[in-house]
C-alpha cells in the first residue's frame, strides 16, 4: 500500500496540528488467470440454471454484476488525500464533521485502517488506510474528539476478503 503521510506545522492557537496523508482507496490485488476462470465458470454454470429455472432476469442480472466486479477488479485504485484536524475528517473534498460520528476503530492486521462509525444511516462505516507507523498518534488524536469502540467484523467484510478484494 502506498502512503505518503505528513504533519501540519504546530501553530501554538491551535491545540492540534492536522495530519494529512495519501493512500490508495483500496488495497489492489492482482488476480490470476485462475481467479477469472472460476469467477467465469461458476457464472457460466448459475446462468444455465437460471435458465433452467426459466428466470431468465435473474441470468441476466449474474451476468452483469460479475461483468462489473471483473471490471472493478482491473481498475487501479484512486489516489485520495485524507485529513484529520479539529473541524473533522477530510477525506478529499468531503469533510465529516466531528458530530456528525459516532466512534472509530483502529486495525492493523492485514492493513492498517481506521473504521469510522457514522451518525448517518446512508454511510453508517467508512474506512481510511494509513501507515501503521503512525498508529499511536492518531489513536490519541482521534481520541481527543469522538470515542474508541472495537469494530466487529461482519459477513460481507469477510466474503470480500475472500474472494480476493
Amino acid at each position: 500500500m502506498f502512503a505518503q503521510m505528513w504533519y501540519a506545522n504546530y501553530n501554538e492557537e491551535m491545540e492540534h496540528s492536522a495530519i494529512k496523508w495519501q493512500a490508495y482507496e483500496y488495497e489492489h490485488r492482482e488476480h490470476g488467470s485462475d481467479w477469472y476462470w472460476a469467477i467465469s465458470i461458476i457464472t457460466i454454470a448459475l446462468f444455465i440454471a437460471a435458465i433452467l429455472f426459466q428466470n431468465i432476469l435473474l441470468g441476466i442480472i449474474l451476468v452483469l454484476g460479475v461483468i462489473s466486479i471483473i471490471l472493478h477488479s482491473i481498475k487501479i485504485p484512486p489516489l485520495v488525500s485524507f485529513e484529520i484536524n479539529e473541524a473533522g475528517i477530510r477525506i478529499n473534498q468531503r469533510l465529516y464533521q466531528w458530530t456528525a460520528l459516532k466512534s472509530f476503530s483502529i486495525t492493523e492486521n492485514p492493513t492498517p485502517k481506521i473504521y469510522l462509525q457514522s451518525k448517518k444511516k446512508v454511510v453508517p462505516l467508512i474506512i481510511i488506510p494509513f501507515e501503521a507507523e503512525d498508529y499511536l498518534y492518531i489513536r490519541s488524536y482521534l481520541l481527543d474528539f469522538i470515542e474508541e469502540r472495537p469494530h466487529e467484523e461482519n459477513l460481507m467484510e469477510r466474503l470480500l476478503e475472500v474472494l480476493g478484494f
